[in-house]
């Protein structure tokens, strides 16, 4: 039985209500931003992870981390889709956004790290080298088979 997670409860109300008025069966837990929801029981047949999800986690190793809990969900060989912003490597304003977030962070006593793609607007937002987003994908268990630049640049996997 398909099934989908958000972290935020809005969403899964309205997903409950499309897929009632199409007559469709999933199931949709709530989850926290960064990890898997509690009650999540598998194995999937194949992994959809879509903008909403992976842009927003902050964090190489929070990111790899959740990519080794959900390659766990699934058995060898699984396709999965992951969808992501992409950012040039030769992008200056990213190099510039961070070095001014560095400085910030230091005058607030904040020890987080911040990371070459990193942005806030109206939410956290972390953008990704093709080569970045490939490592992360290859340390969580997957191993890439396609990758898309435009016009929604995303990766196509496979778990390892």
């Amino acid at each position: 039985r398909p099934t989908g997670f958000d972290p935020a409860a809005n969403l899964l109300d309205l997903g409950e209500r499309l897929l009632a008025e199409d007559d469709l069966q999933a199931r949709l837990l709530l989850s926290p931003p960064d990890r898997l929801p509690a009650h999540l029981d598998g194995p999937f047949d194949a992994i959809l992870f879509g903008w909403g999800s992976y842009i927003h986690i902050c964090g190489r190793e929070n990111r790899v981390a959740l990519l080794a809990a959900l390659r766990r969900t699934v058995e060898l060989d699984a396709p999965m889709v992951l969808s992501f912003f992409l950012r040039s490597p030769n992008d200056r304003t990213f190099m510039v956004s961070r070095n001014i977030a560095v400085v910030l962070r230091r005058i607030r006593g904040r020890r987080e790290p911040v990371e070459l793609g990193d942005t806030v607007s109206a939410t956290f937002d972390h953008y990704f080298t093709g080569e970045e987003i490939e490592s992360e994908l290859i340390e969580g268990g997957f191993a890439v088979v396609e990758r898309s630049a435009a016009p929604d640049p995303h990766v196509g996997c496979r778990a390892v």
